[in-house]
C-alpha cells in the first residue's frame, strides 16, 4: 500500500513539474525584452536599438549573463543591476557607451567577466570599476581612453586578463597596475604610449603575456622587467626602438617568445639577450640590421626560431649563429646578402629550415651547407641566374 501511495505521489509530482516547465517559457518570454533572446540564465540582445540595460518587474536572481552587442547603449549606471544580484558576465560590445557612472557595479559584485570593447569611453574615474572584487576578465579595447586614472584598478585583486588595446593611452604611470598581483595577460597594443614609468610592471609577479606592440616607445628601460619572473611572451613590435640595452631582459628567465619586428634596430648590443635561458622564438624582422656578428645571439642556447626577414643584412660573420646551436628555423628573406661564406653557417647542425629568398646572392662558397646535416628546406628563390651552376655543386 505504501509503495502504491509513493508511486501515486511521484506521478503527481512529475505531472506538476511538467506543467510548471511548460509554463516557464511563456512566462519568461513575456519578460524578455524585444529584439532579445532569453533563457533561464541569459539575456542576449544584438543588432537592435536598445538604449538601456533591460529591467525586470521582479528581481531576476537567476540571470547570470547579459549580452548587448551592436546596439545603442550610451551609459552604465548603478541602477542597471539592482535586479540582477547574481550576474556573472556582462558583454556590452559595439555600442556607443561613453560614460560609466561611479560605483555602477556595486550592486553586481559577483561579476567575473566584463567586456566593453568597441565603445566610446574616454574618461574613466577611480570609481568606474569599484566593487568588482571578483572580476577576472576585463576587456576595454577599441575605445578612446586617453589616460588611466590612479587607483582605477584598485580592488581588482582577482583580475587575470586586462585588455586595453586600441585606445589613445600616451603614458603608463608607476602605480597604474600596483594591485594586480594575479594579472596574467596585459594587452596595451595599438595605443600611443611613449612613456612607461620604470616600476610600472614591478608588481605583476604573475604576468605571463605583455603586449606593447604598435606604440611610440623609443627605449625599453633596463628596470622595466626586473620583477616579472613568469613572463613568457613579450610583444614590442612596431615601436621606435633603436636598440635593446644590455641586461634589459636578463631577469626574464621564463621568457619563450620575444617579438621586436618593425622597429629601427640597426645593431644588437652585446649581451642583449643574455639570461633568456628558455627563449624559443625571436622575431627581429623588418628592422635595420646590417651585419650579423658572432656575439649577437650569445646566451640563448634554447632558441628554436629566428626571424631576420626584411632587414638590410649584407654580411654574416663567421660563427654568427654559434650562440644558438639548437635553432631549427632561420629566416633571412628580403635582405641584401650577396655572398654566403662557409663559416657563416657553422654551428647550425640542428637547422631544418633556412630561408634565403629575395637576396642578391651572387656566390656561395663551396660546401657551405655541409655543416647543416639536418637541413630539409632551403629557400633560394629569386636569385640571379648566374648562381645556378654554383648551386649544382653544393
Amino acid at each position: 500500500m505504501a509503495q502504491r501511495n509513493l508511486i501515486k505521489i511521484m506521478k503527481i509530482i512529475f505531472i506538476a513539474v511538467v506543467i510548471a516547465l511548460a509554463d516557464i517559457p511563456e512566462a519568461y518570454s513575456s519578460l524578455c525584452p524585444k529584439l532579445c533572446t532569453c533563457s533561464n540564465t541569459i539575456i542576449n540582445c544584438k543588432y537592435g536599438s536598445m538604449k538601456t540595460i533591460p529591467s525586470r518587474n521582479t528581481t531576476a536572481t537567476a540571470i547570470l549573463a547579459i549580452s548587448i552587442t551592436n546596439s545603442d547603449l550610451t551609459a552604465i549606471a548603478a541602477e542597471n543591476f539592482t535586479m540582477y544580484p547574481n550576474i556573472r558576465v556582462l558583454k556590452f560590445e559595439r555600442n556607443t557607451i561613453s560614460r560609466i557612472e561611479p560605483n555602477s557595479f556595486c550592486n553586481a559584485t559577483k561579476i567575473y567577466s566584463l567586456t566593453l570593447t568597441y565603445n566610446f569611453l574616454q574618461n574613466l574615474n577611480k570609481s568606474s570599476l569599484a566593487c568588482l572584487v571578483n572580476l577576472r576578465f576585463l576587456r576595454l579595447g577599441f575605445n578612446s581612453i586617453k589616460t588611466i586614472p590612479d587607483a582605477l584598478f584598485s580592488g581588482l585583486n582577482s583580475l587575470e586578463l586586462l585588455v586595453l588595446f586600441g585606445n589613445q593611452i600616451k603614458e603608463i604611470r608607476q602605480n597604474t597596475f600596483n594591485c594586480l598581483t594575479k594579472l596574467k595577460y596585459l594587452d596595451l597594443a595599438y595605443n600611443l604610449i611613449a612613456y612607461v614609468a620604470t616600476i610600472s610592471f614591478r608588481h605583476l609577479n604573475s604576468l605571463i603575456t605583455l603586449g606593447l606592440s604598435e606604440n611610440h616607445l623609443i627605449e625599453v628601460d633596463r628596470n622595466y622587467f626586473d620583477l616579472n619572473p613568469n613572463l613568457k611572451s613579450l610583444y614590442l613590435g612596431n615601436n621606435f626602438l633603436t636598440k635593446i640595452n644590455p641586461r634589459t631582459l636578463c631577469n626574464l628567465t621564463a621568457l619563450q617568445n620575444l617579438n621586436l619586428p618593425l622597429n629601427s634596430i640597426s645593431h644588437i648590443q652585446p649581451n642583449a639577450f643574455k639570461g633568456l635561458d628558455n627563449l624559443y622564438s625571436l622575431d627581429l624582422s623588418e628592422n635595420f640590421l646590417l651585419t650579423i656578428r658572432a656575439s649577437d645571439f650569445a646566451g640563448i642556447p634554447t632558441l628554436k626560431i629566428l626571424d631576420l626577414n626584411h632587414n638590410h643584412i649584407r654580411r654574416i660573420e663567421s660563427g654568427a649563429f654559434c650562440g644558438i646551436p639548437n635553432v631549427k628555423t632561420i629566416s633571412l628573406n628580403g635582405n641584401n646578402l650577396n655572398y654566403i661564406a662557409r663559416k657563416s653557417l657553422t654551428c647550425l647542425a640542428k637547422v631544418i629550415t633556412l630561408d634565403l629568398n629575395i637576396n642578391n646572392i651572387a656566390d656561395i662558397e663551396s660546401r657551405s651547407f655541409c655543416s647543416l646535416p639536418n637541413l630539409q628546406y632551403l629557400y633560394l628563390f629569386e636569385i640571379p641566374f648566374r648562381i645556378l651552376p654554383v648551386l649544382s655543386k653544393l
